[in-house]
């Protein structure tokens, strides 16, 4: 079976947490050697990897995060993490479906589907548009 984590829960040491008008902000620690099992959120969120590498599998596809990448994941997308070489520290923001809802199209548009954003690596640009 695989999890369904409800908004504002994440796997690995929460570091802090705040709740605020239907976000999630939060930062999370992950050791070396942690694997998570194939999982998917409630909501939808971007990630920001503050420090570490990890490879991250969703779909048929794998990715490499690094220090200063951007990951967006859809409501309910399966994915699985493996954090085997180094301590990562991740900074999420989680969007409420009832916030998101209340959101501009363009936002949503850019969490229909998995992205990834990392300055100078030559991943897959993401725009962000709030307003």
């Amino acid at each position: 079976m695989n999890p369904h984590l409800p908004t504002g829960n994440f796997y690995g040491e929460m570091l802090r947490q705040h709740l605020a008008n239907g976000f999630s902000l939060s930062e999370t620690r992950y050791f070396p050697g942690t694997r998570l099992p194939p999982h998917s959120h409630e909501s939808p969120y971007f990630g920001f990897v503050l420090s570490g590498s990890y490879t991250e599998s969703y779909g048929q596809k794998v990715r490499r995060c690094q220090p200063a990448m951007i990951v967006c994941h859809p409501a309910g997308e399966l994915h699985a993490q493996d954090f085997s070489q180094a301590p990562v520290n991740l900074f999420r923001i989680e969007l409420d479906c009832d916030r998101l809802d209340r959101m501009v199209p363009a936002l949503v548009v850019a969490l229909d589907a998995p992205k990834e954003h990392c300055s100078g690596c030559g991943a897959e640009g993401v725009s962000l548009y709030v307003s």
